[in-house]
């Protein structure tokens, strides 16, 4: 039987459209996560698995619901984007390899500045946590990245990382690595989805262990990739530079332990 997947993100790079369009349409598979299709209470129990900084019930519904699943030879793949941001990566990292030790990983990366500028578009835009006077109030580009990278290194939400952490790649595959050490990490490109999809197809058709048809009817030719608008945020020098310096040190560390290729989509190297 083929491994467990535990599929951690990244942000703004597919996960929806896997999670909705195929991971919740194979047989065999149990979907835990986002967009799958558990209980209220198993989803609250997910969201503390991933988010929360207190001591972890293992014998909750949920983790009740995952053995009962594994019993019955059911594949199981977890998957959340929350994880990558998550304020507690180290202490989710840990928890998840305690209900499914040994499953692989896989993440799907994207260019940074291409997923900050997504971010904003989709999240970023309005101010989500706060008194009813400012709650949802629009936030100027330059503003809000000002703000995530002010606080890079903190939570910007009770539930999230700033997204600058979110995308520090080679540091969240690392704390994966440590607590998965005879587990195999898929890295796949999001810029391979939209531009190789031979490739792409072919690389999930492994890793998920399931026929080419499945993948490209739910997936491939399902919901549409978005594609960030560069020329509508502009991220100034000041920041820029601060952030490809940033940026560049972890995607180095990552190109050349996973002997990946970030120059053809432009990457912070």
């Amino acid at each position: 039987m083929s491994k467990h997947i535990i599929h951690i993100g990244s942000n703004r790079a597919a996960s929806t459209a896997l999670q909705k369009n195929l991971f919740n349409k194979i047989e065999n598979f149990f979907h835990v996560g986002l967009n799958s299709k558990l209980d209220f209470k198993q989803k609250e129990n997910f969201k503390k698995l991933i988010s929360s900084g207190t001591q972890y019930d293992f014998k909750n519904t949920l983790v009740k619901k995952i053995n009962k699943q594994k019993k019955k030879k059911k594949k199981i793949i977890i998957s959340s984007e929350d994880i990558c941001s998550s304020p507690v990566i180290d202490l989710c990292s840990a928890r998840l390899s305690k209900i499914l030790p040994n499953a692989d990983i896989l993440i799907i990366i994207r260019n940074q500045f291409d997923a900050l500028n997504s971010w904003f578009n989709f999240t970023g835009n309005s101010f989500k946590f706060g008194p009813k006077q400012v709650y949802k109030t629009k936030i100027p580009f330059d503003d809000w990245l000002k703000y995530i990278y002010d606080f890079r290194n903190y939570n910007i939400t009770p539930y999230q990382l700033s997204p600058i952490s979110s995308m520090n790649y080679s540091e969240i595959i690392s704390i994966f690595t440590n607590n998965f050490a005879n587990s195999k990490v898929h890295i796949l490109l999001y810029e391979d989805l939209l531009f190789n999809k031979e490739l792409s197809i072919s690389k999930l058709t492994k890793i998920l262990d399931v026929k080419e048809d499945l993948i490209i009817k739910n997936f491939i030719n399902g919901k549409k990739l978005n594609i960030s608008n560069n020329h509508k945020n502009i991220i100034k020098k000041k920041y820029r530079d601060y952030l490809f310096e940033y940026f560049a040190k972890s995607n180095k560390l990552l190109e050349k332990k996973y002997k990946l290729d970030f120059k053809k989509y432009n990457y912070p190297i």
